[in-house]
Formats: C-alpha cells, structure tokens, sequence
C-alpha cells in the first residue's frame, strides 16, 4: 500500500528468473577471480525465493527454532510440518557465496519496540539478540530498514 512507502519507484518490481542471467554471470565471475565455488543455480533460486514470495514461510520455520509458542503456532499455521531443509541450507550457501563479493558496509536491522508491552515481542527479542536462528531484513538505507517494520529500533 502507498501508506507504507511514499515513493513507490522504490519499490522492487516483478522480474522473471531469465532477467537474473546477467547479474548471475557477473557474481560468478567476481567468485571466480577470488577462487571461489561459483554460485550454482540452485542458489539463486532458493535466494530469489527468499526475497520474494517465500520470505514469510521460511522465516517462520527459522523462528521457530526460538522455542517461542507464538512462533511455533505461526510456522504451523504457515508451513504445517514443511522445515524447507534443503532450500534453507542453499539459501544459506548463497548468502555465504554471496558475501565474499560484497563490500563490507555499515547495515541497519529493523527490529519490533524491546520496550513495547508484548509478551511476544519481549521473548522474541531475548532469544534473537542471544542466538539468531533466522535471516534478518536488512538493508544499508537506514530509512529503507525502517520501512520494513513499525515502530522500530535500529542496530548498525
């Protein structure tokens, strides 16, 4: 909705799997040069996938594992018995493959009010900021991290 973004030009536009080819030869040649595994196409799938369509369910299984009950009925409720092993696992090689070609940069990770009168917010933010068993939404625009979630608190 435009309530959550002003500027909707912003905002990430559809794009089939074939759009990809370029940025995906160009990330392969940059892992190449270092003497990095390049990036297979499963990667990529299981990465276009969890900054699409999918974000929510895998999210949800990943924190589960925090043991917190709103979060085990919510990963229920999305997933049924689904934990998505293997595509977590390639989303997971993908960030790693990923990173090595990535400038180190300051990040900013939206995160729910700690000081907000919820149950739920409070036990999550315990085991999050413990043991983080989940990928996070981030981004390198502090505004942009803060259109993710509100209210928010940021840690650089």
């Amino acid at each position: 909705s435009t309530s959550k973004l002003e500027d909707r030009t912003r905002c990430r536009q559809p794009r089939n799997l074939g759009s990809f080819i370029k940025e995906f030869k160009a990330i392969n040649r940059l892992l190449v040069d270092i003497k990095e595994p390049a990036l297979l196409v499963a990667e990529l799938l299981g990465a276009r996938l969890y900054t699409g369509p999918m974000f929510l369910k895998y999210n949800a299984v990943l924190q589960a594992f925090t043991k917190v009950e709103f979060m085990i009925k919510q990963s229920k409720d999305l997933c049924e018995d689904n934990k998505f092993v293997t595509t977590l696992h390639t989303i997971n090689s993908s960030f790693i493959k990923l990173s090595k070609v990535q400038a180190a940069q300051t990040v900013y990770r939206g995160i729910a009010d700690p000081n907000k009168d919820s149950n739920h917010n409070q036990a999550w933010m315990q085991q999050s900021l413990s043991s983080h068993c989940c990928f996070n939404r981030i981004a390198s625009d502090h505004a942009q991290a803060f259109w993710a979630q509100t209210p928010l608190w940021f840690q650089p």
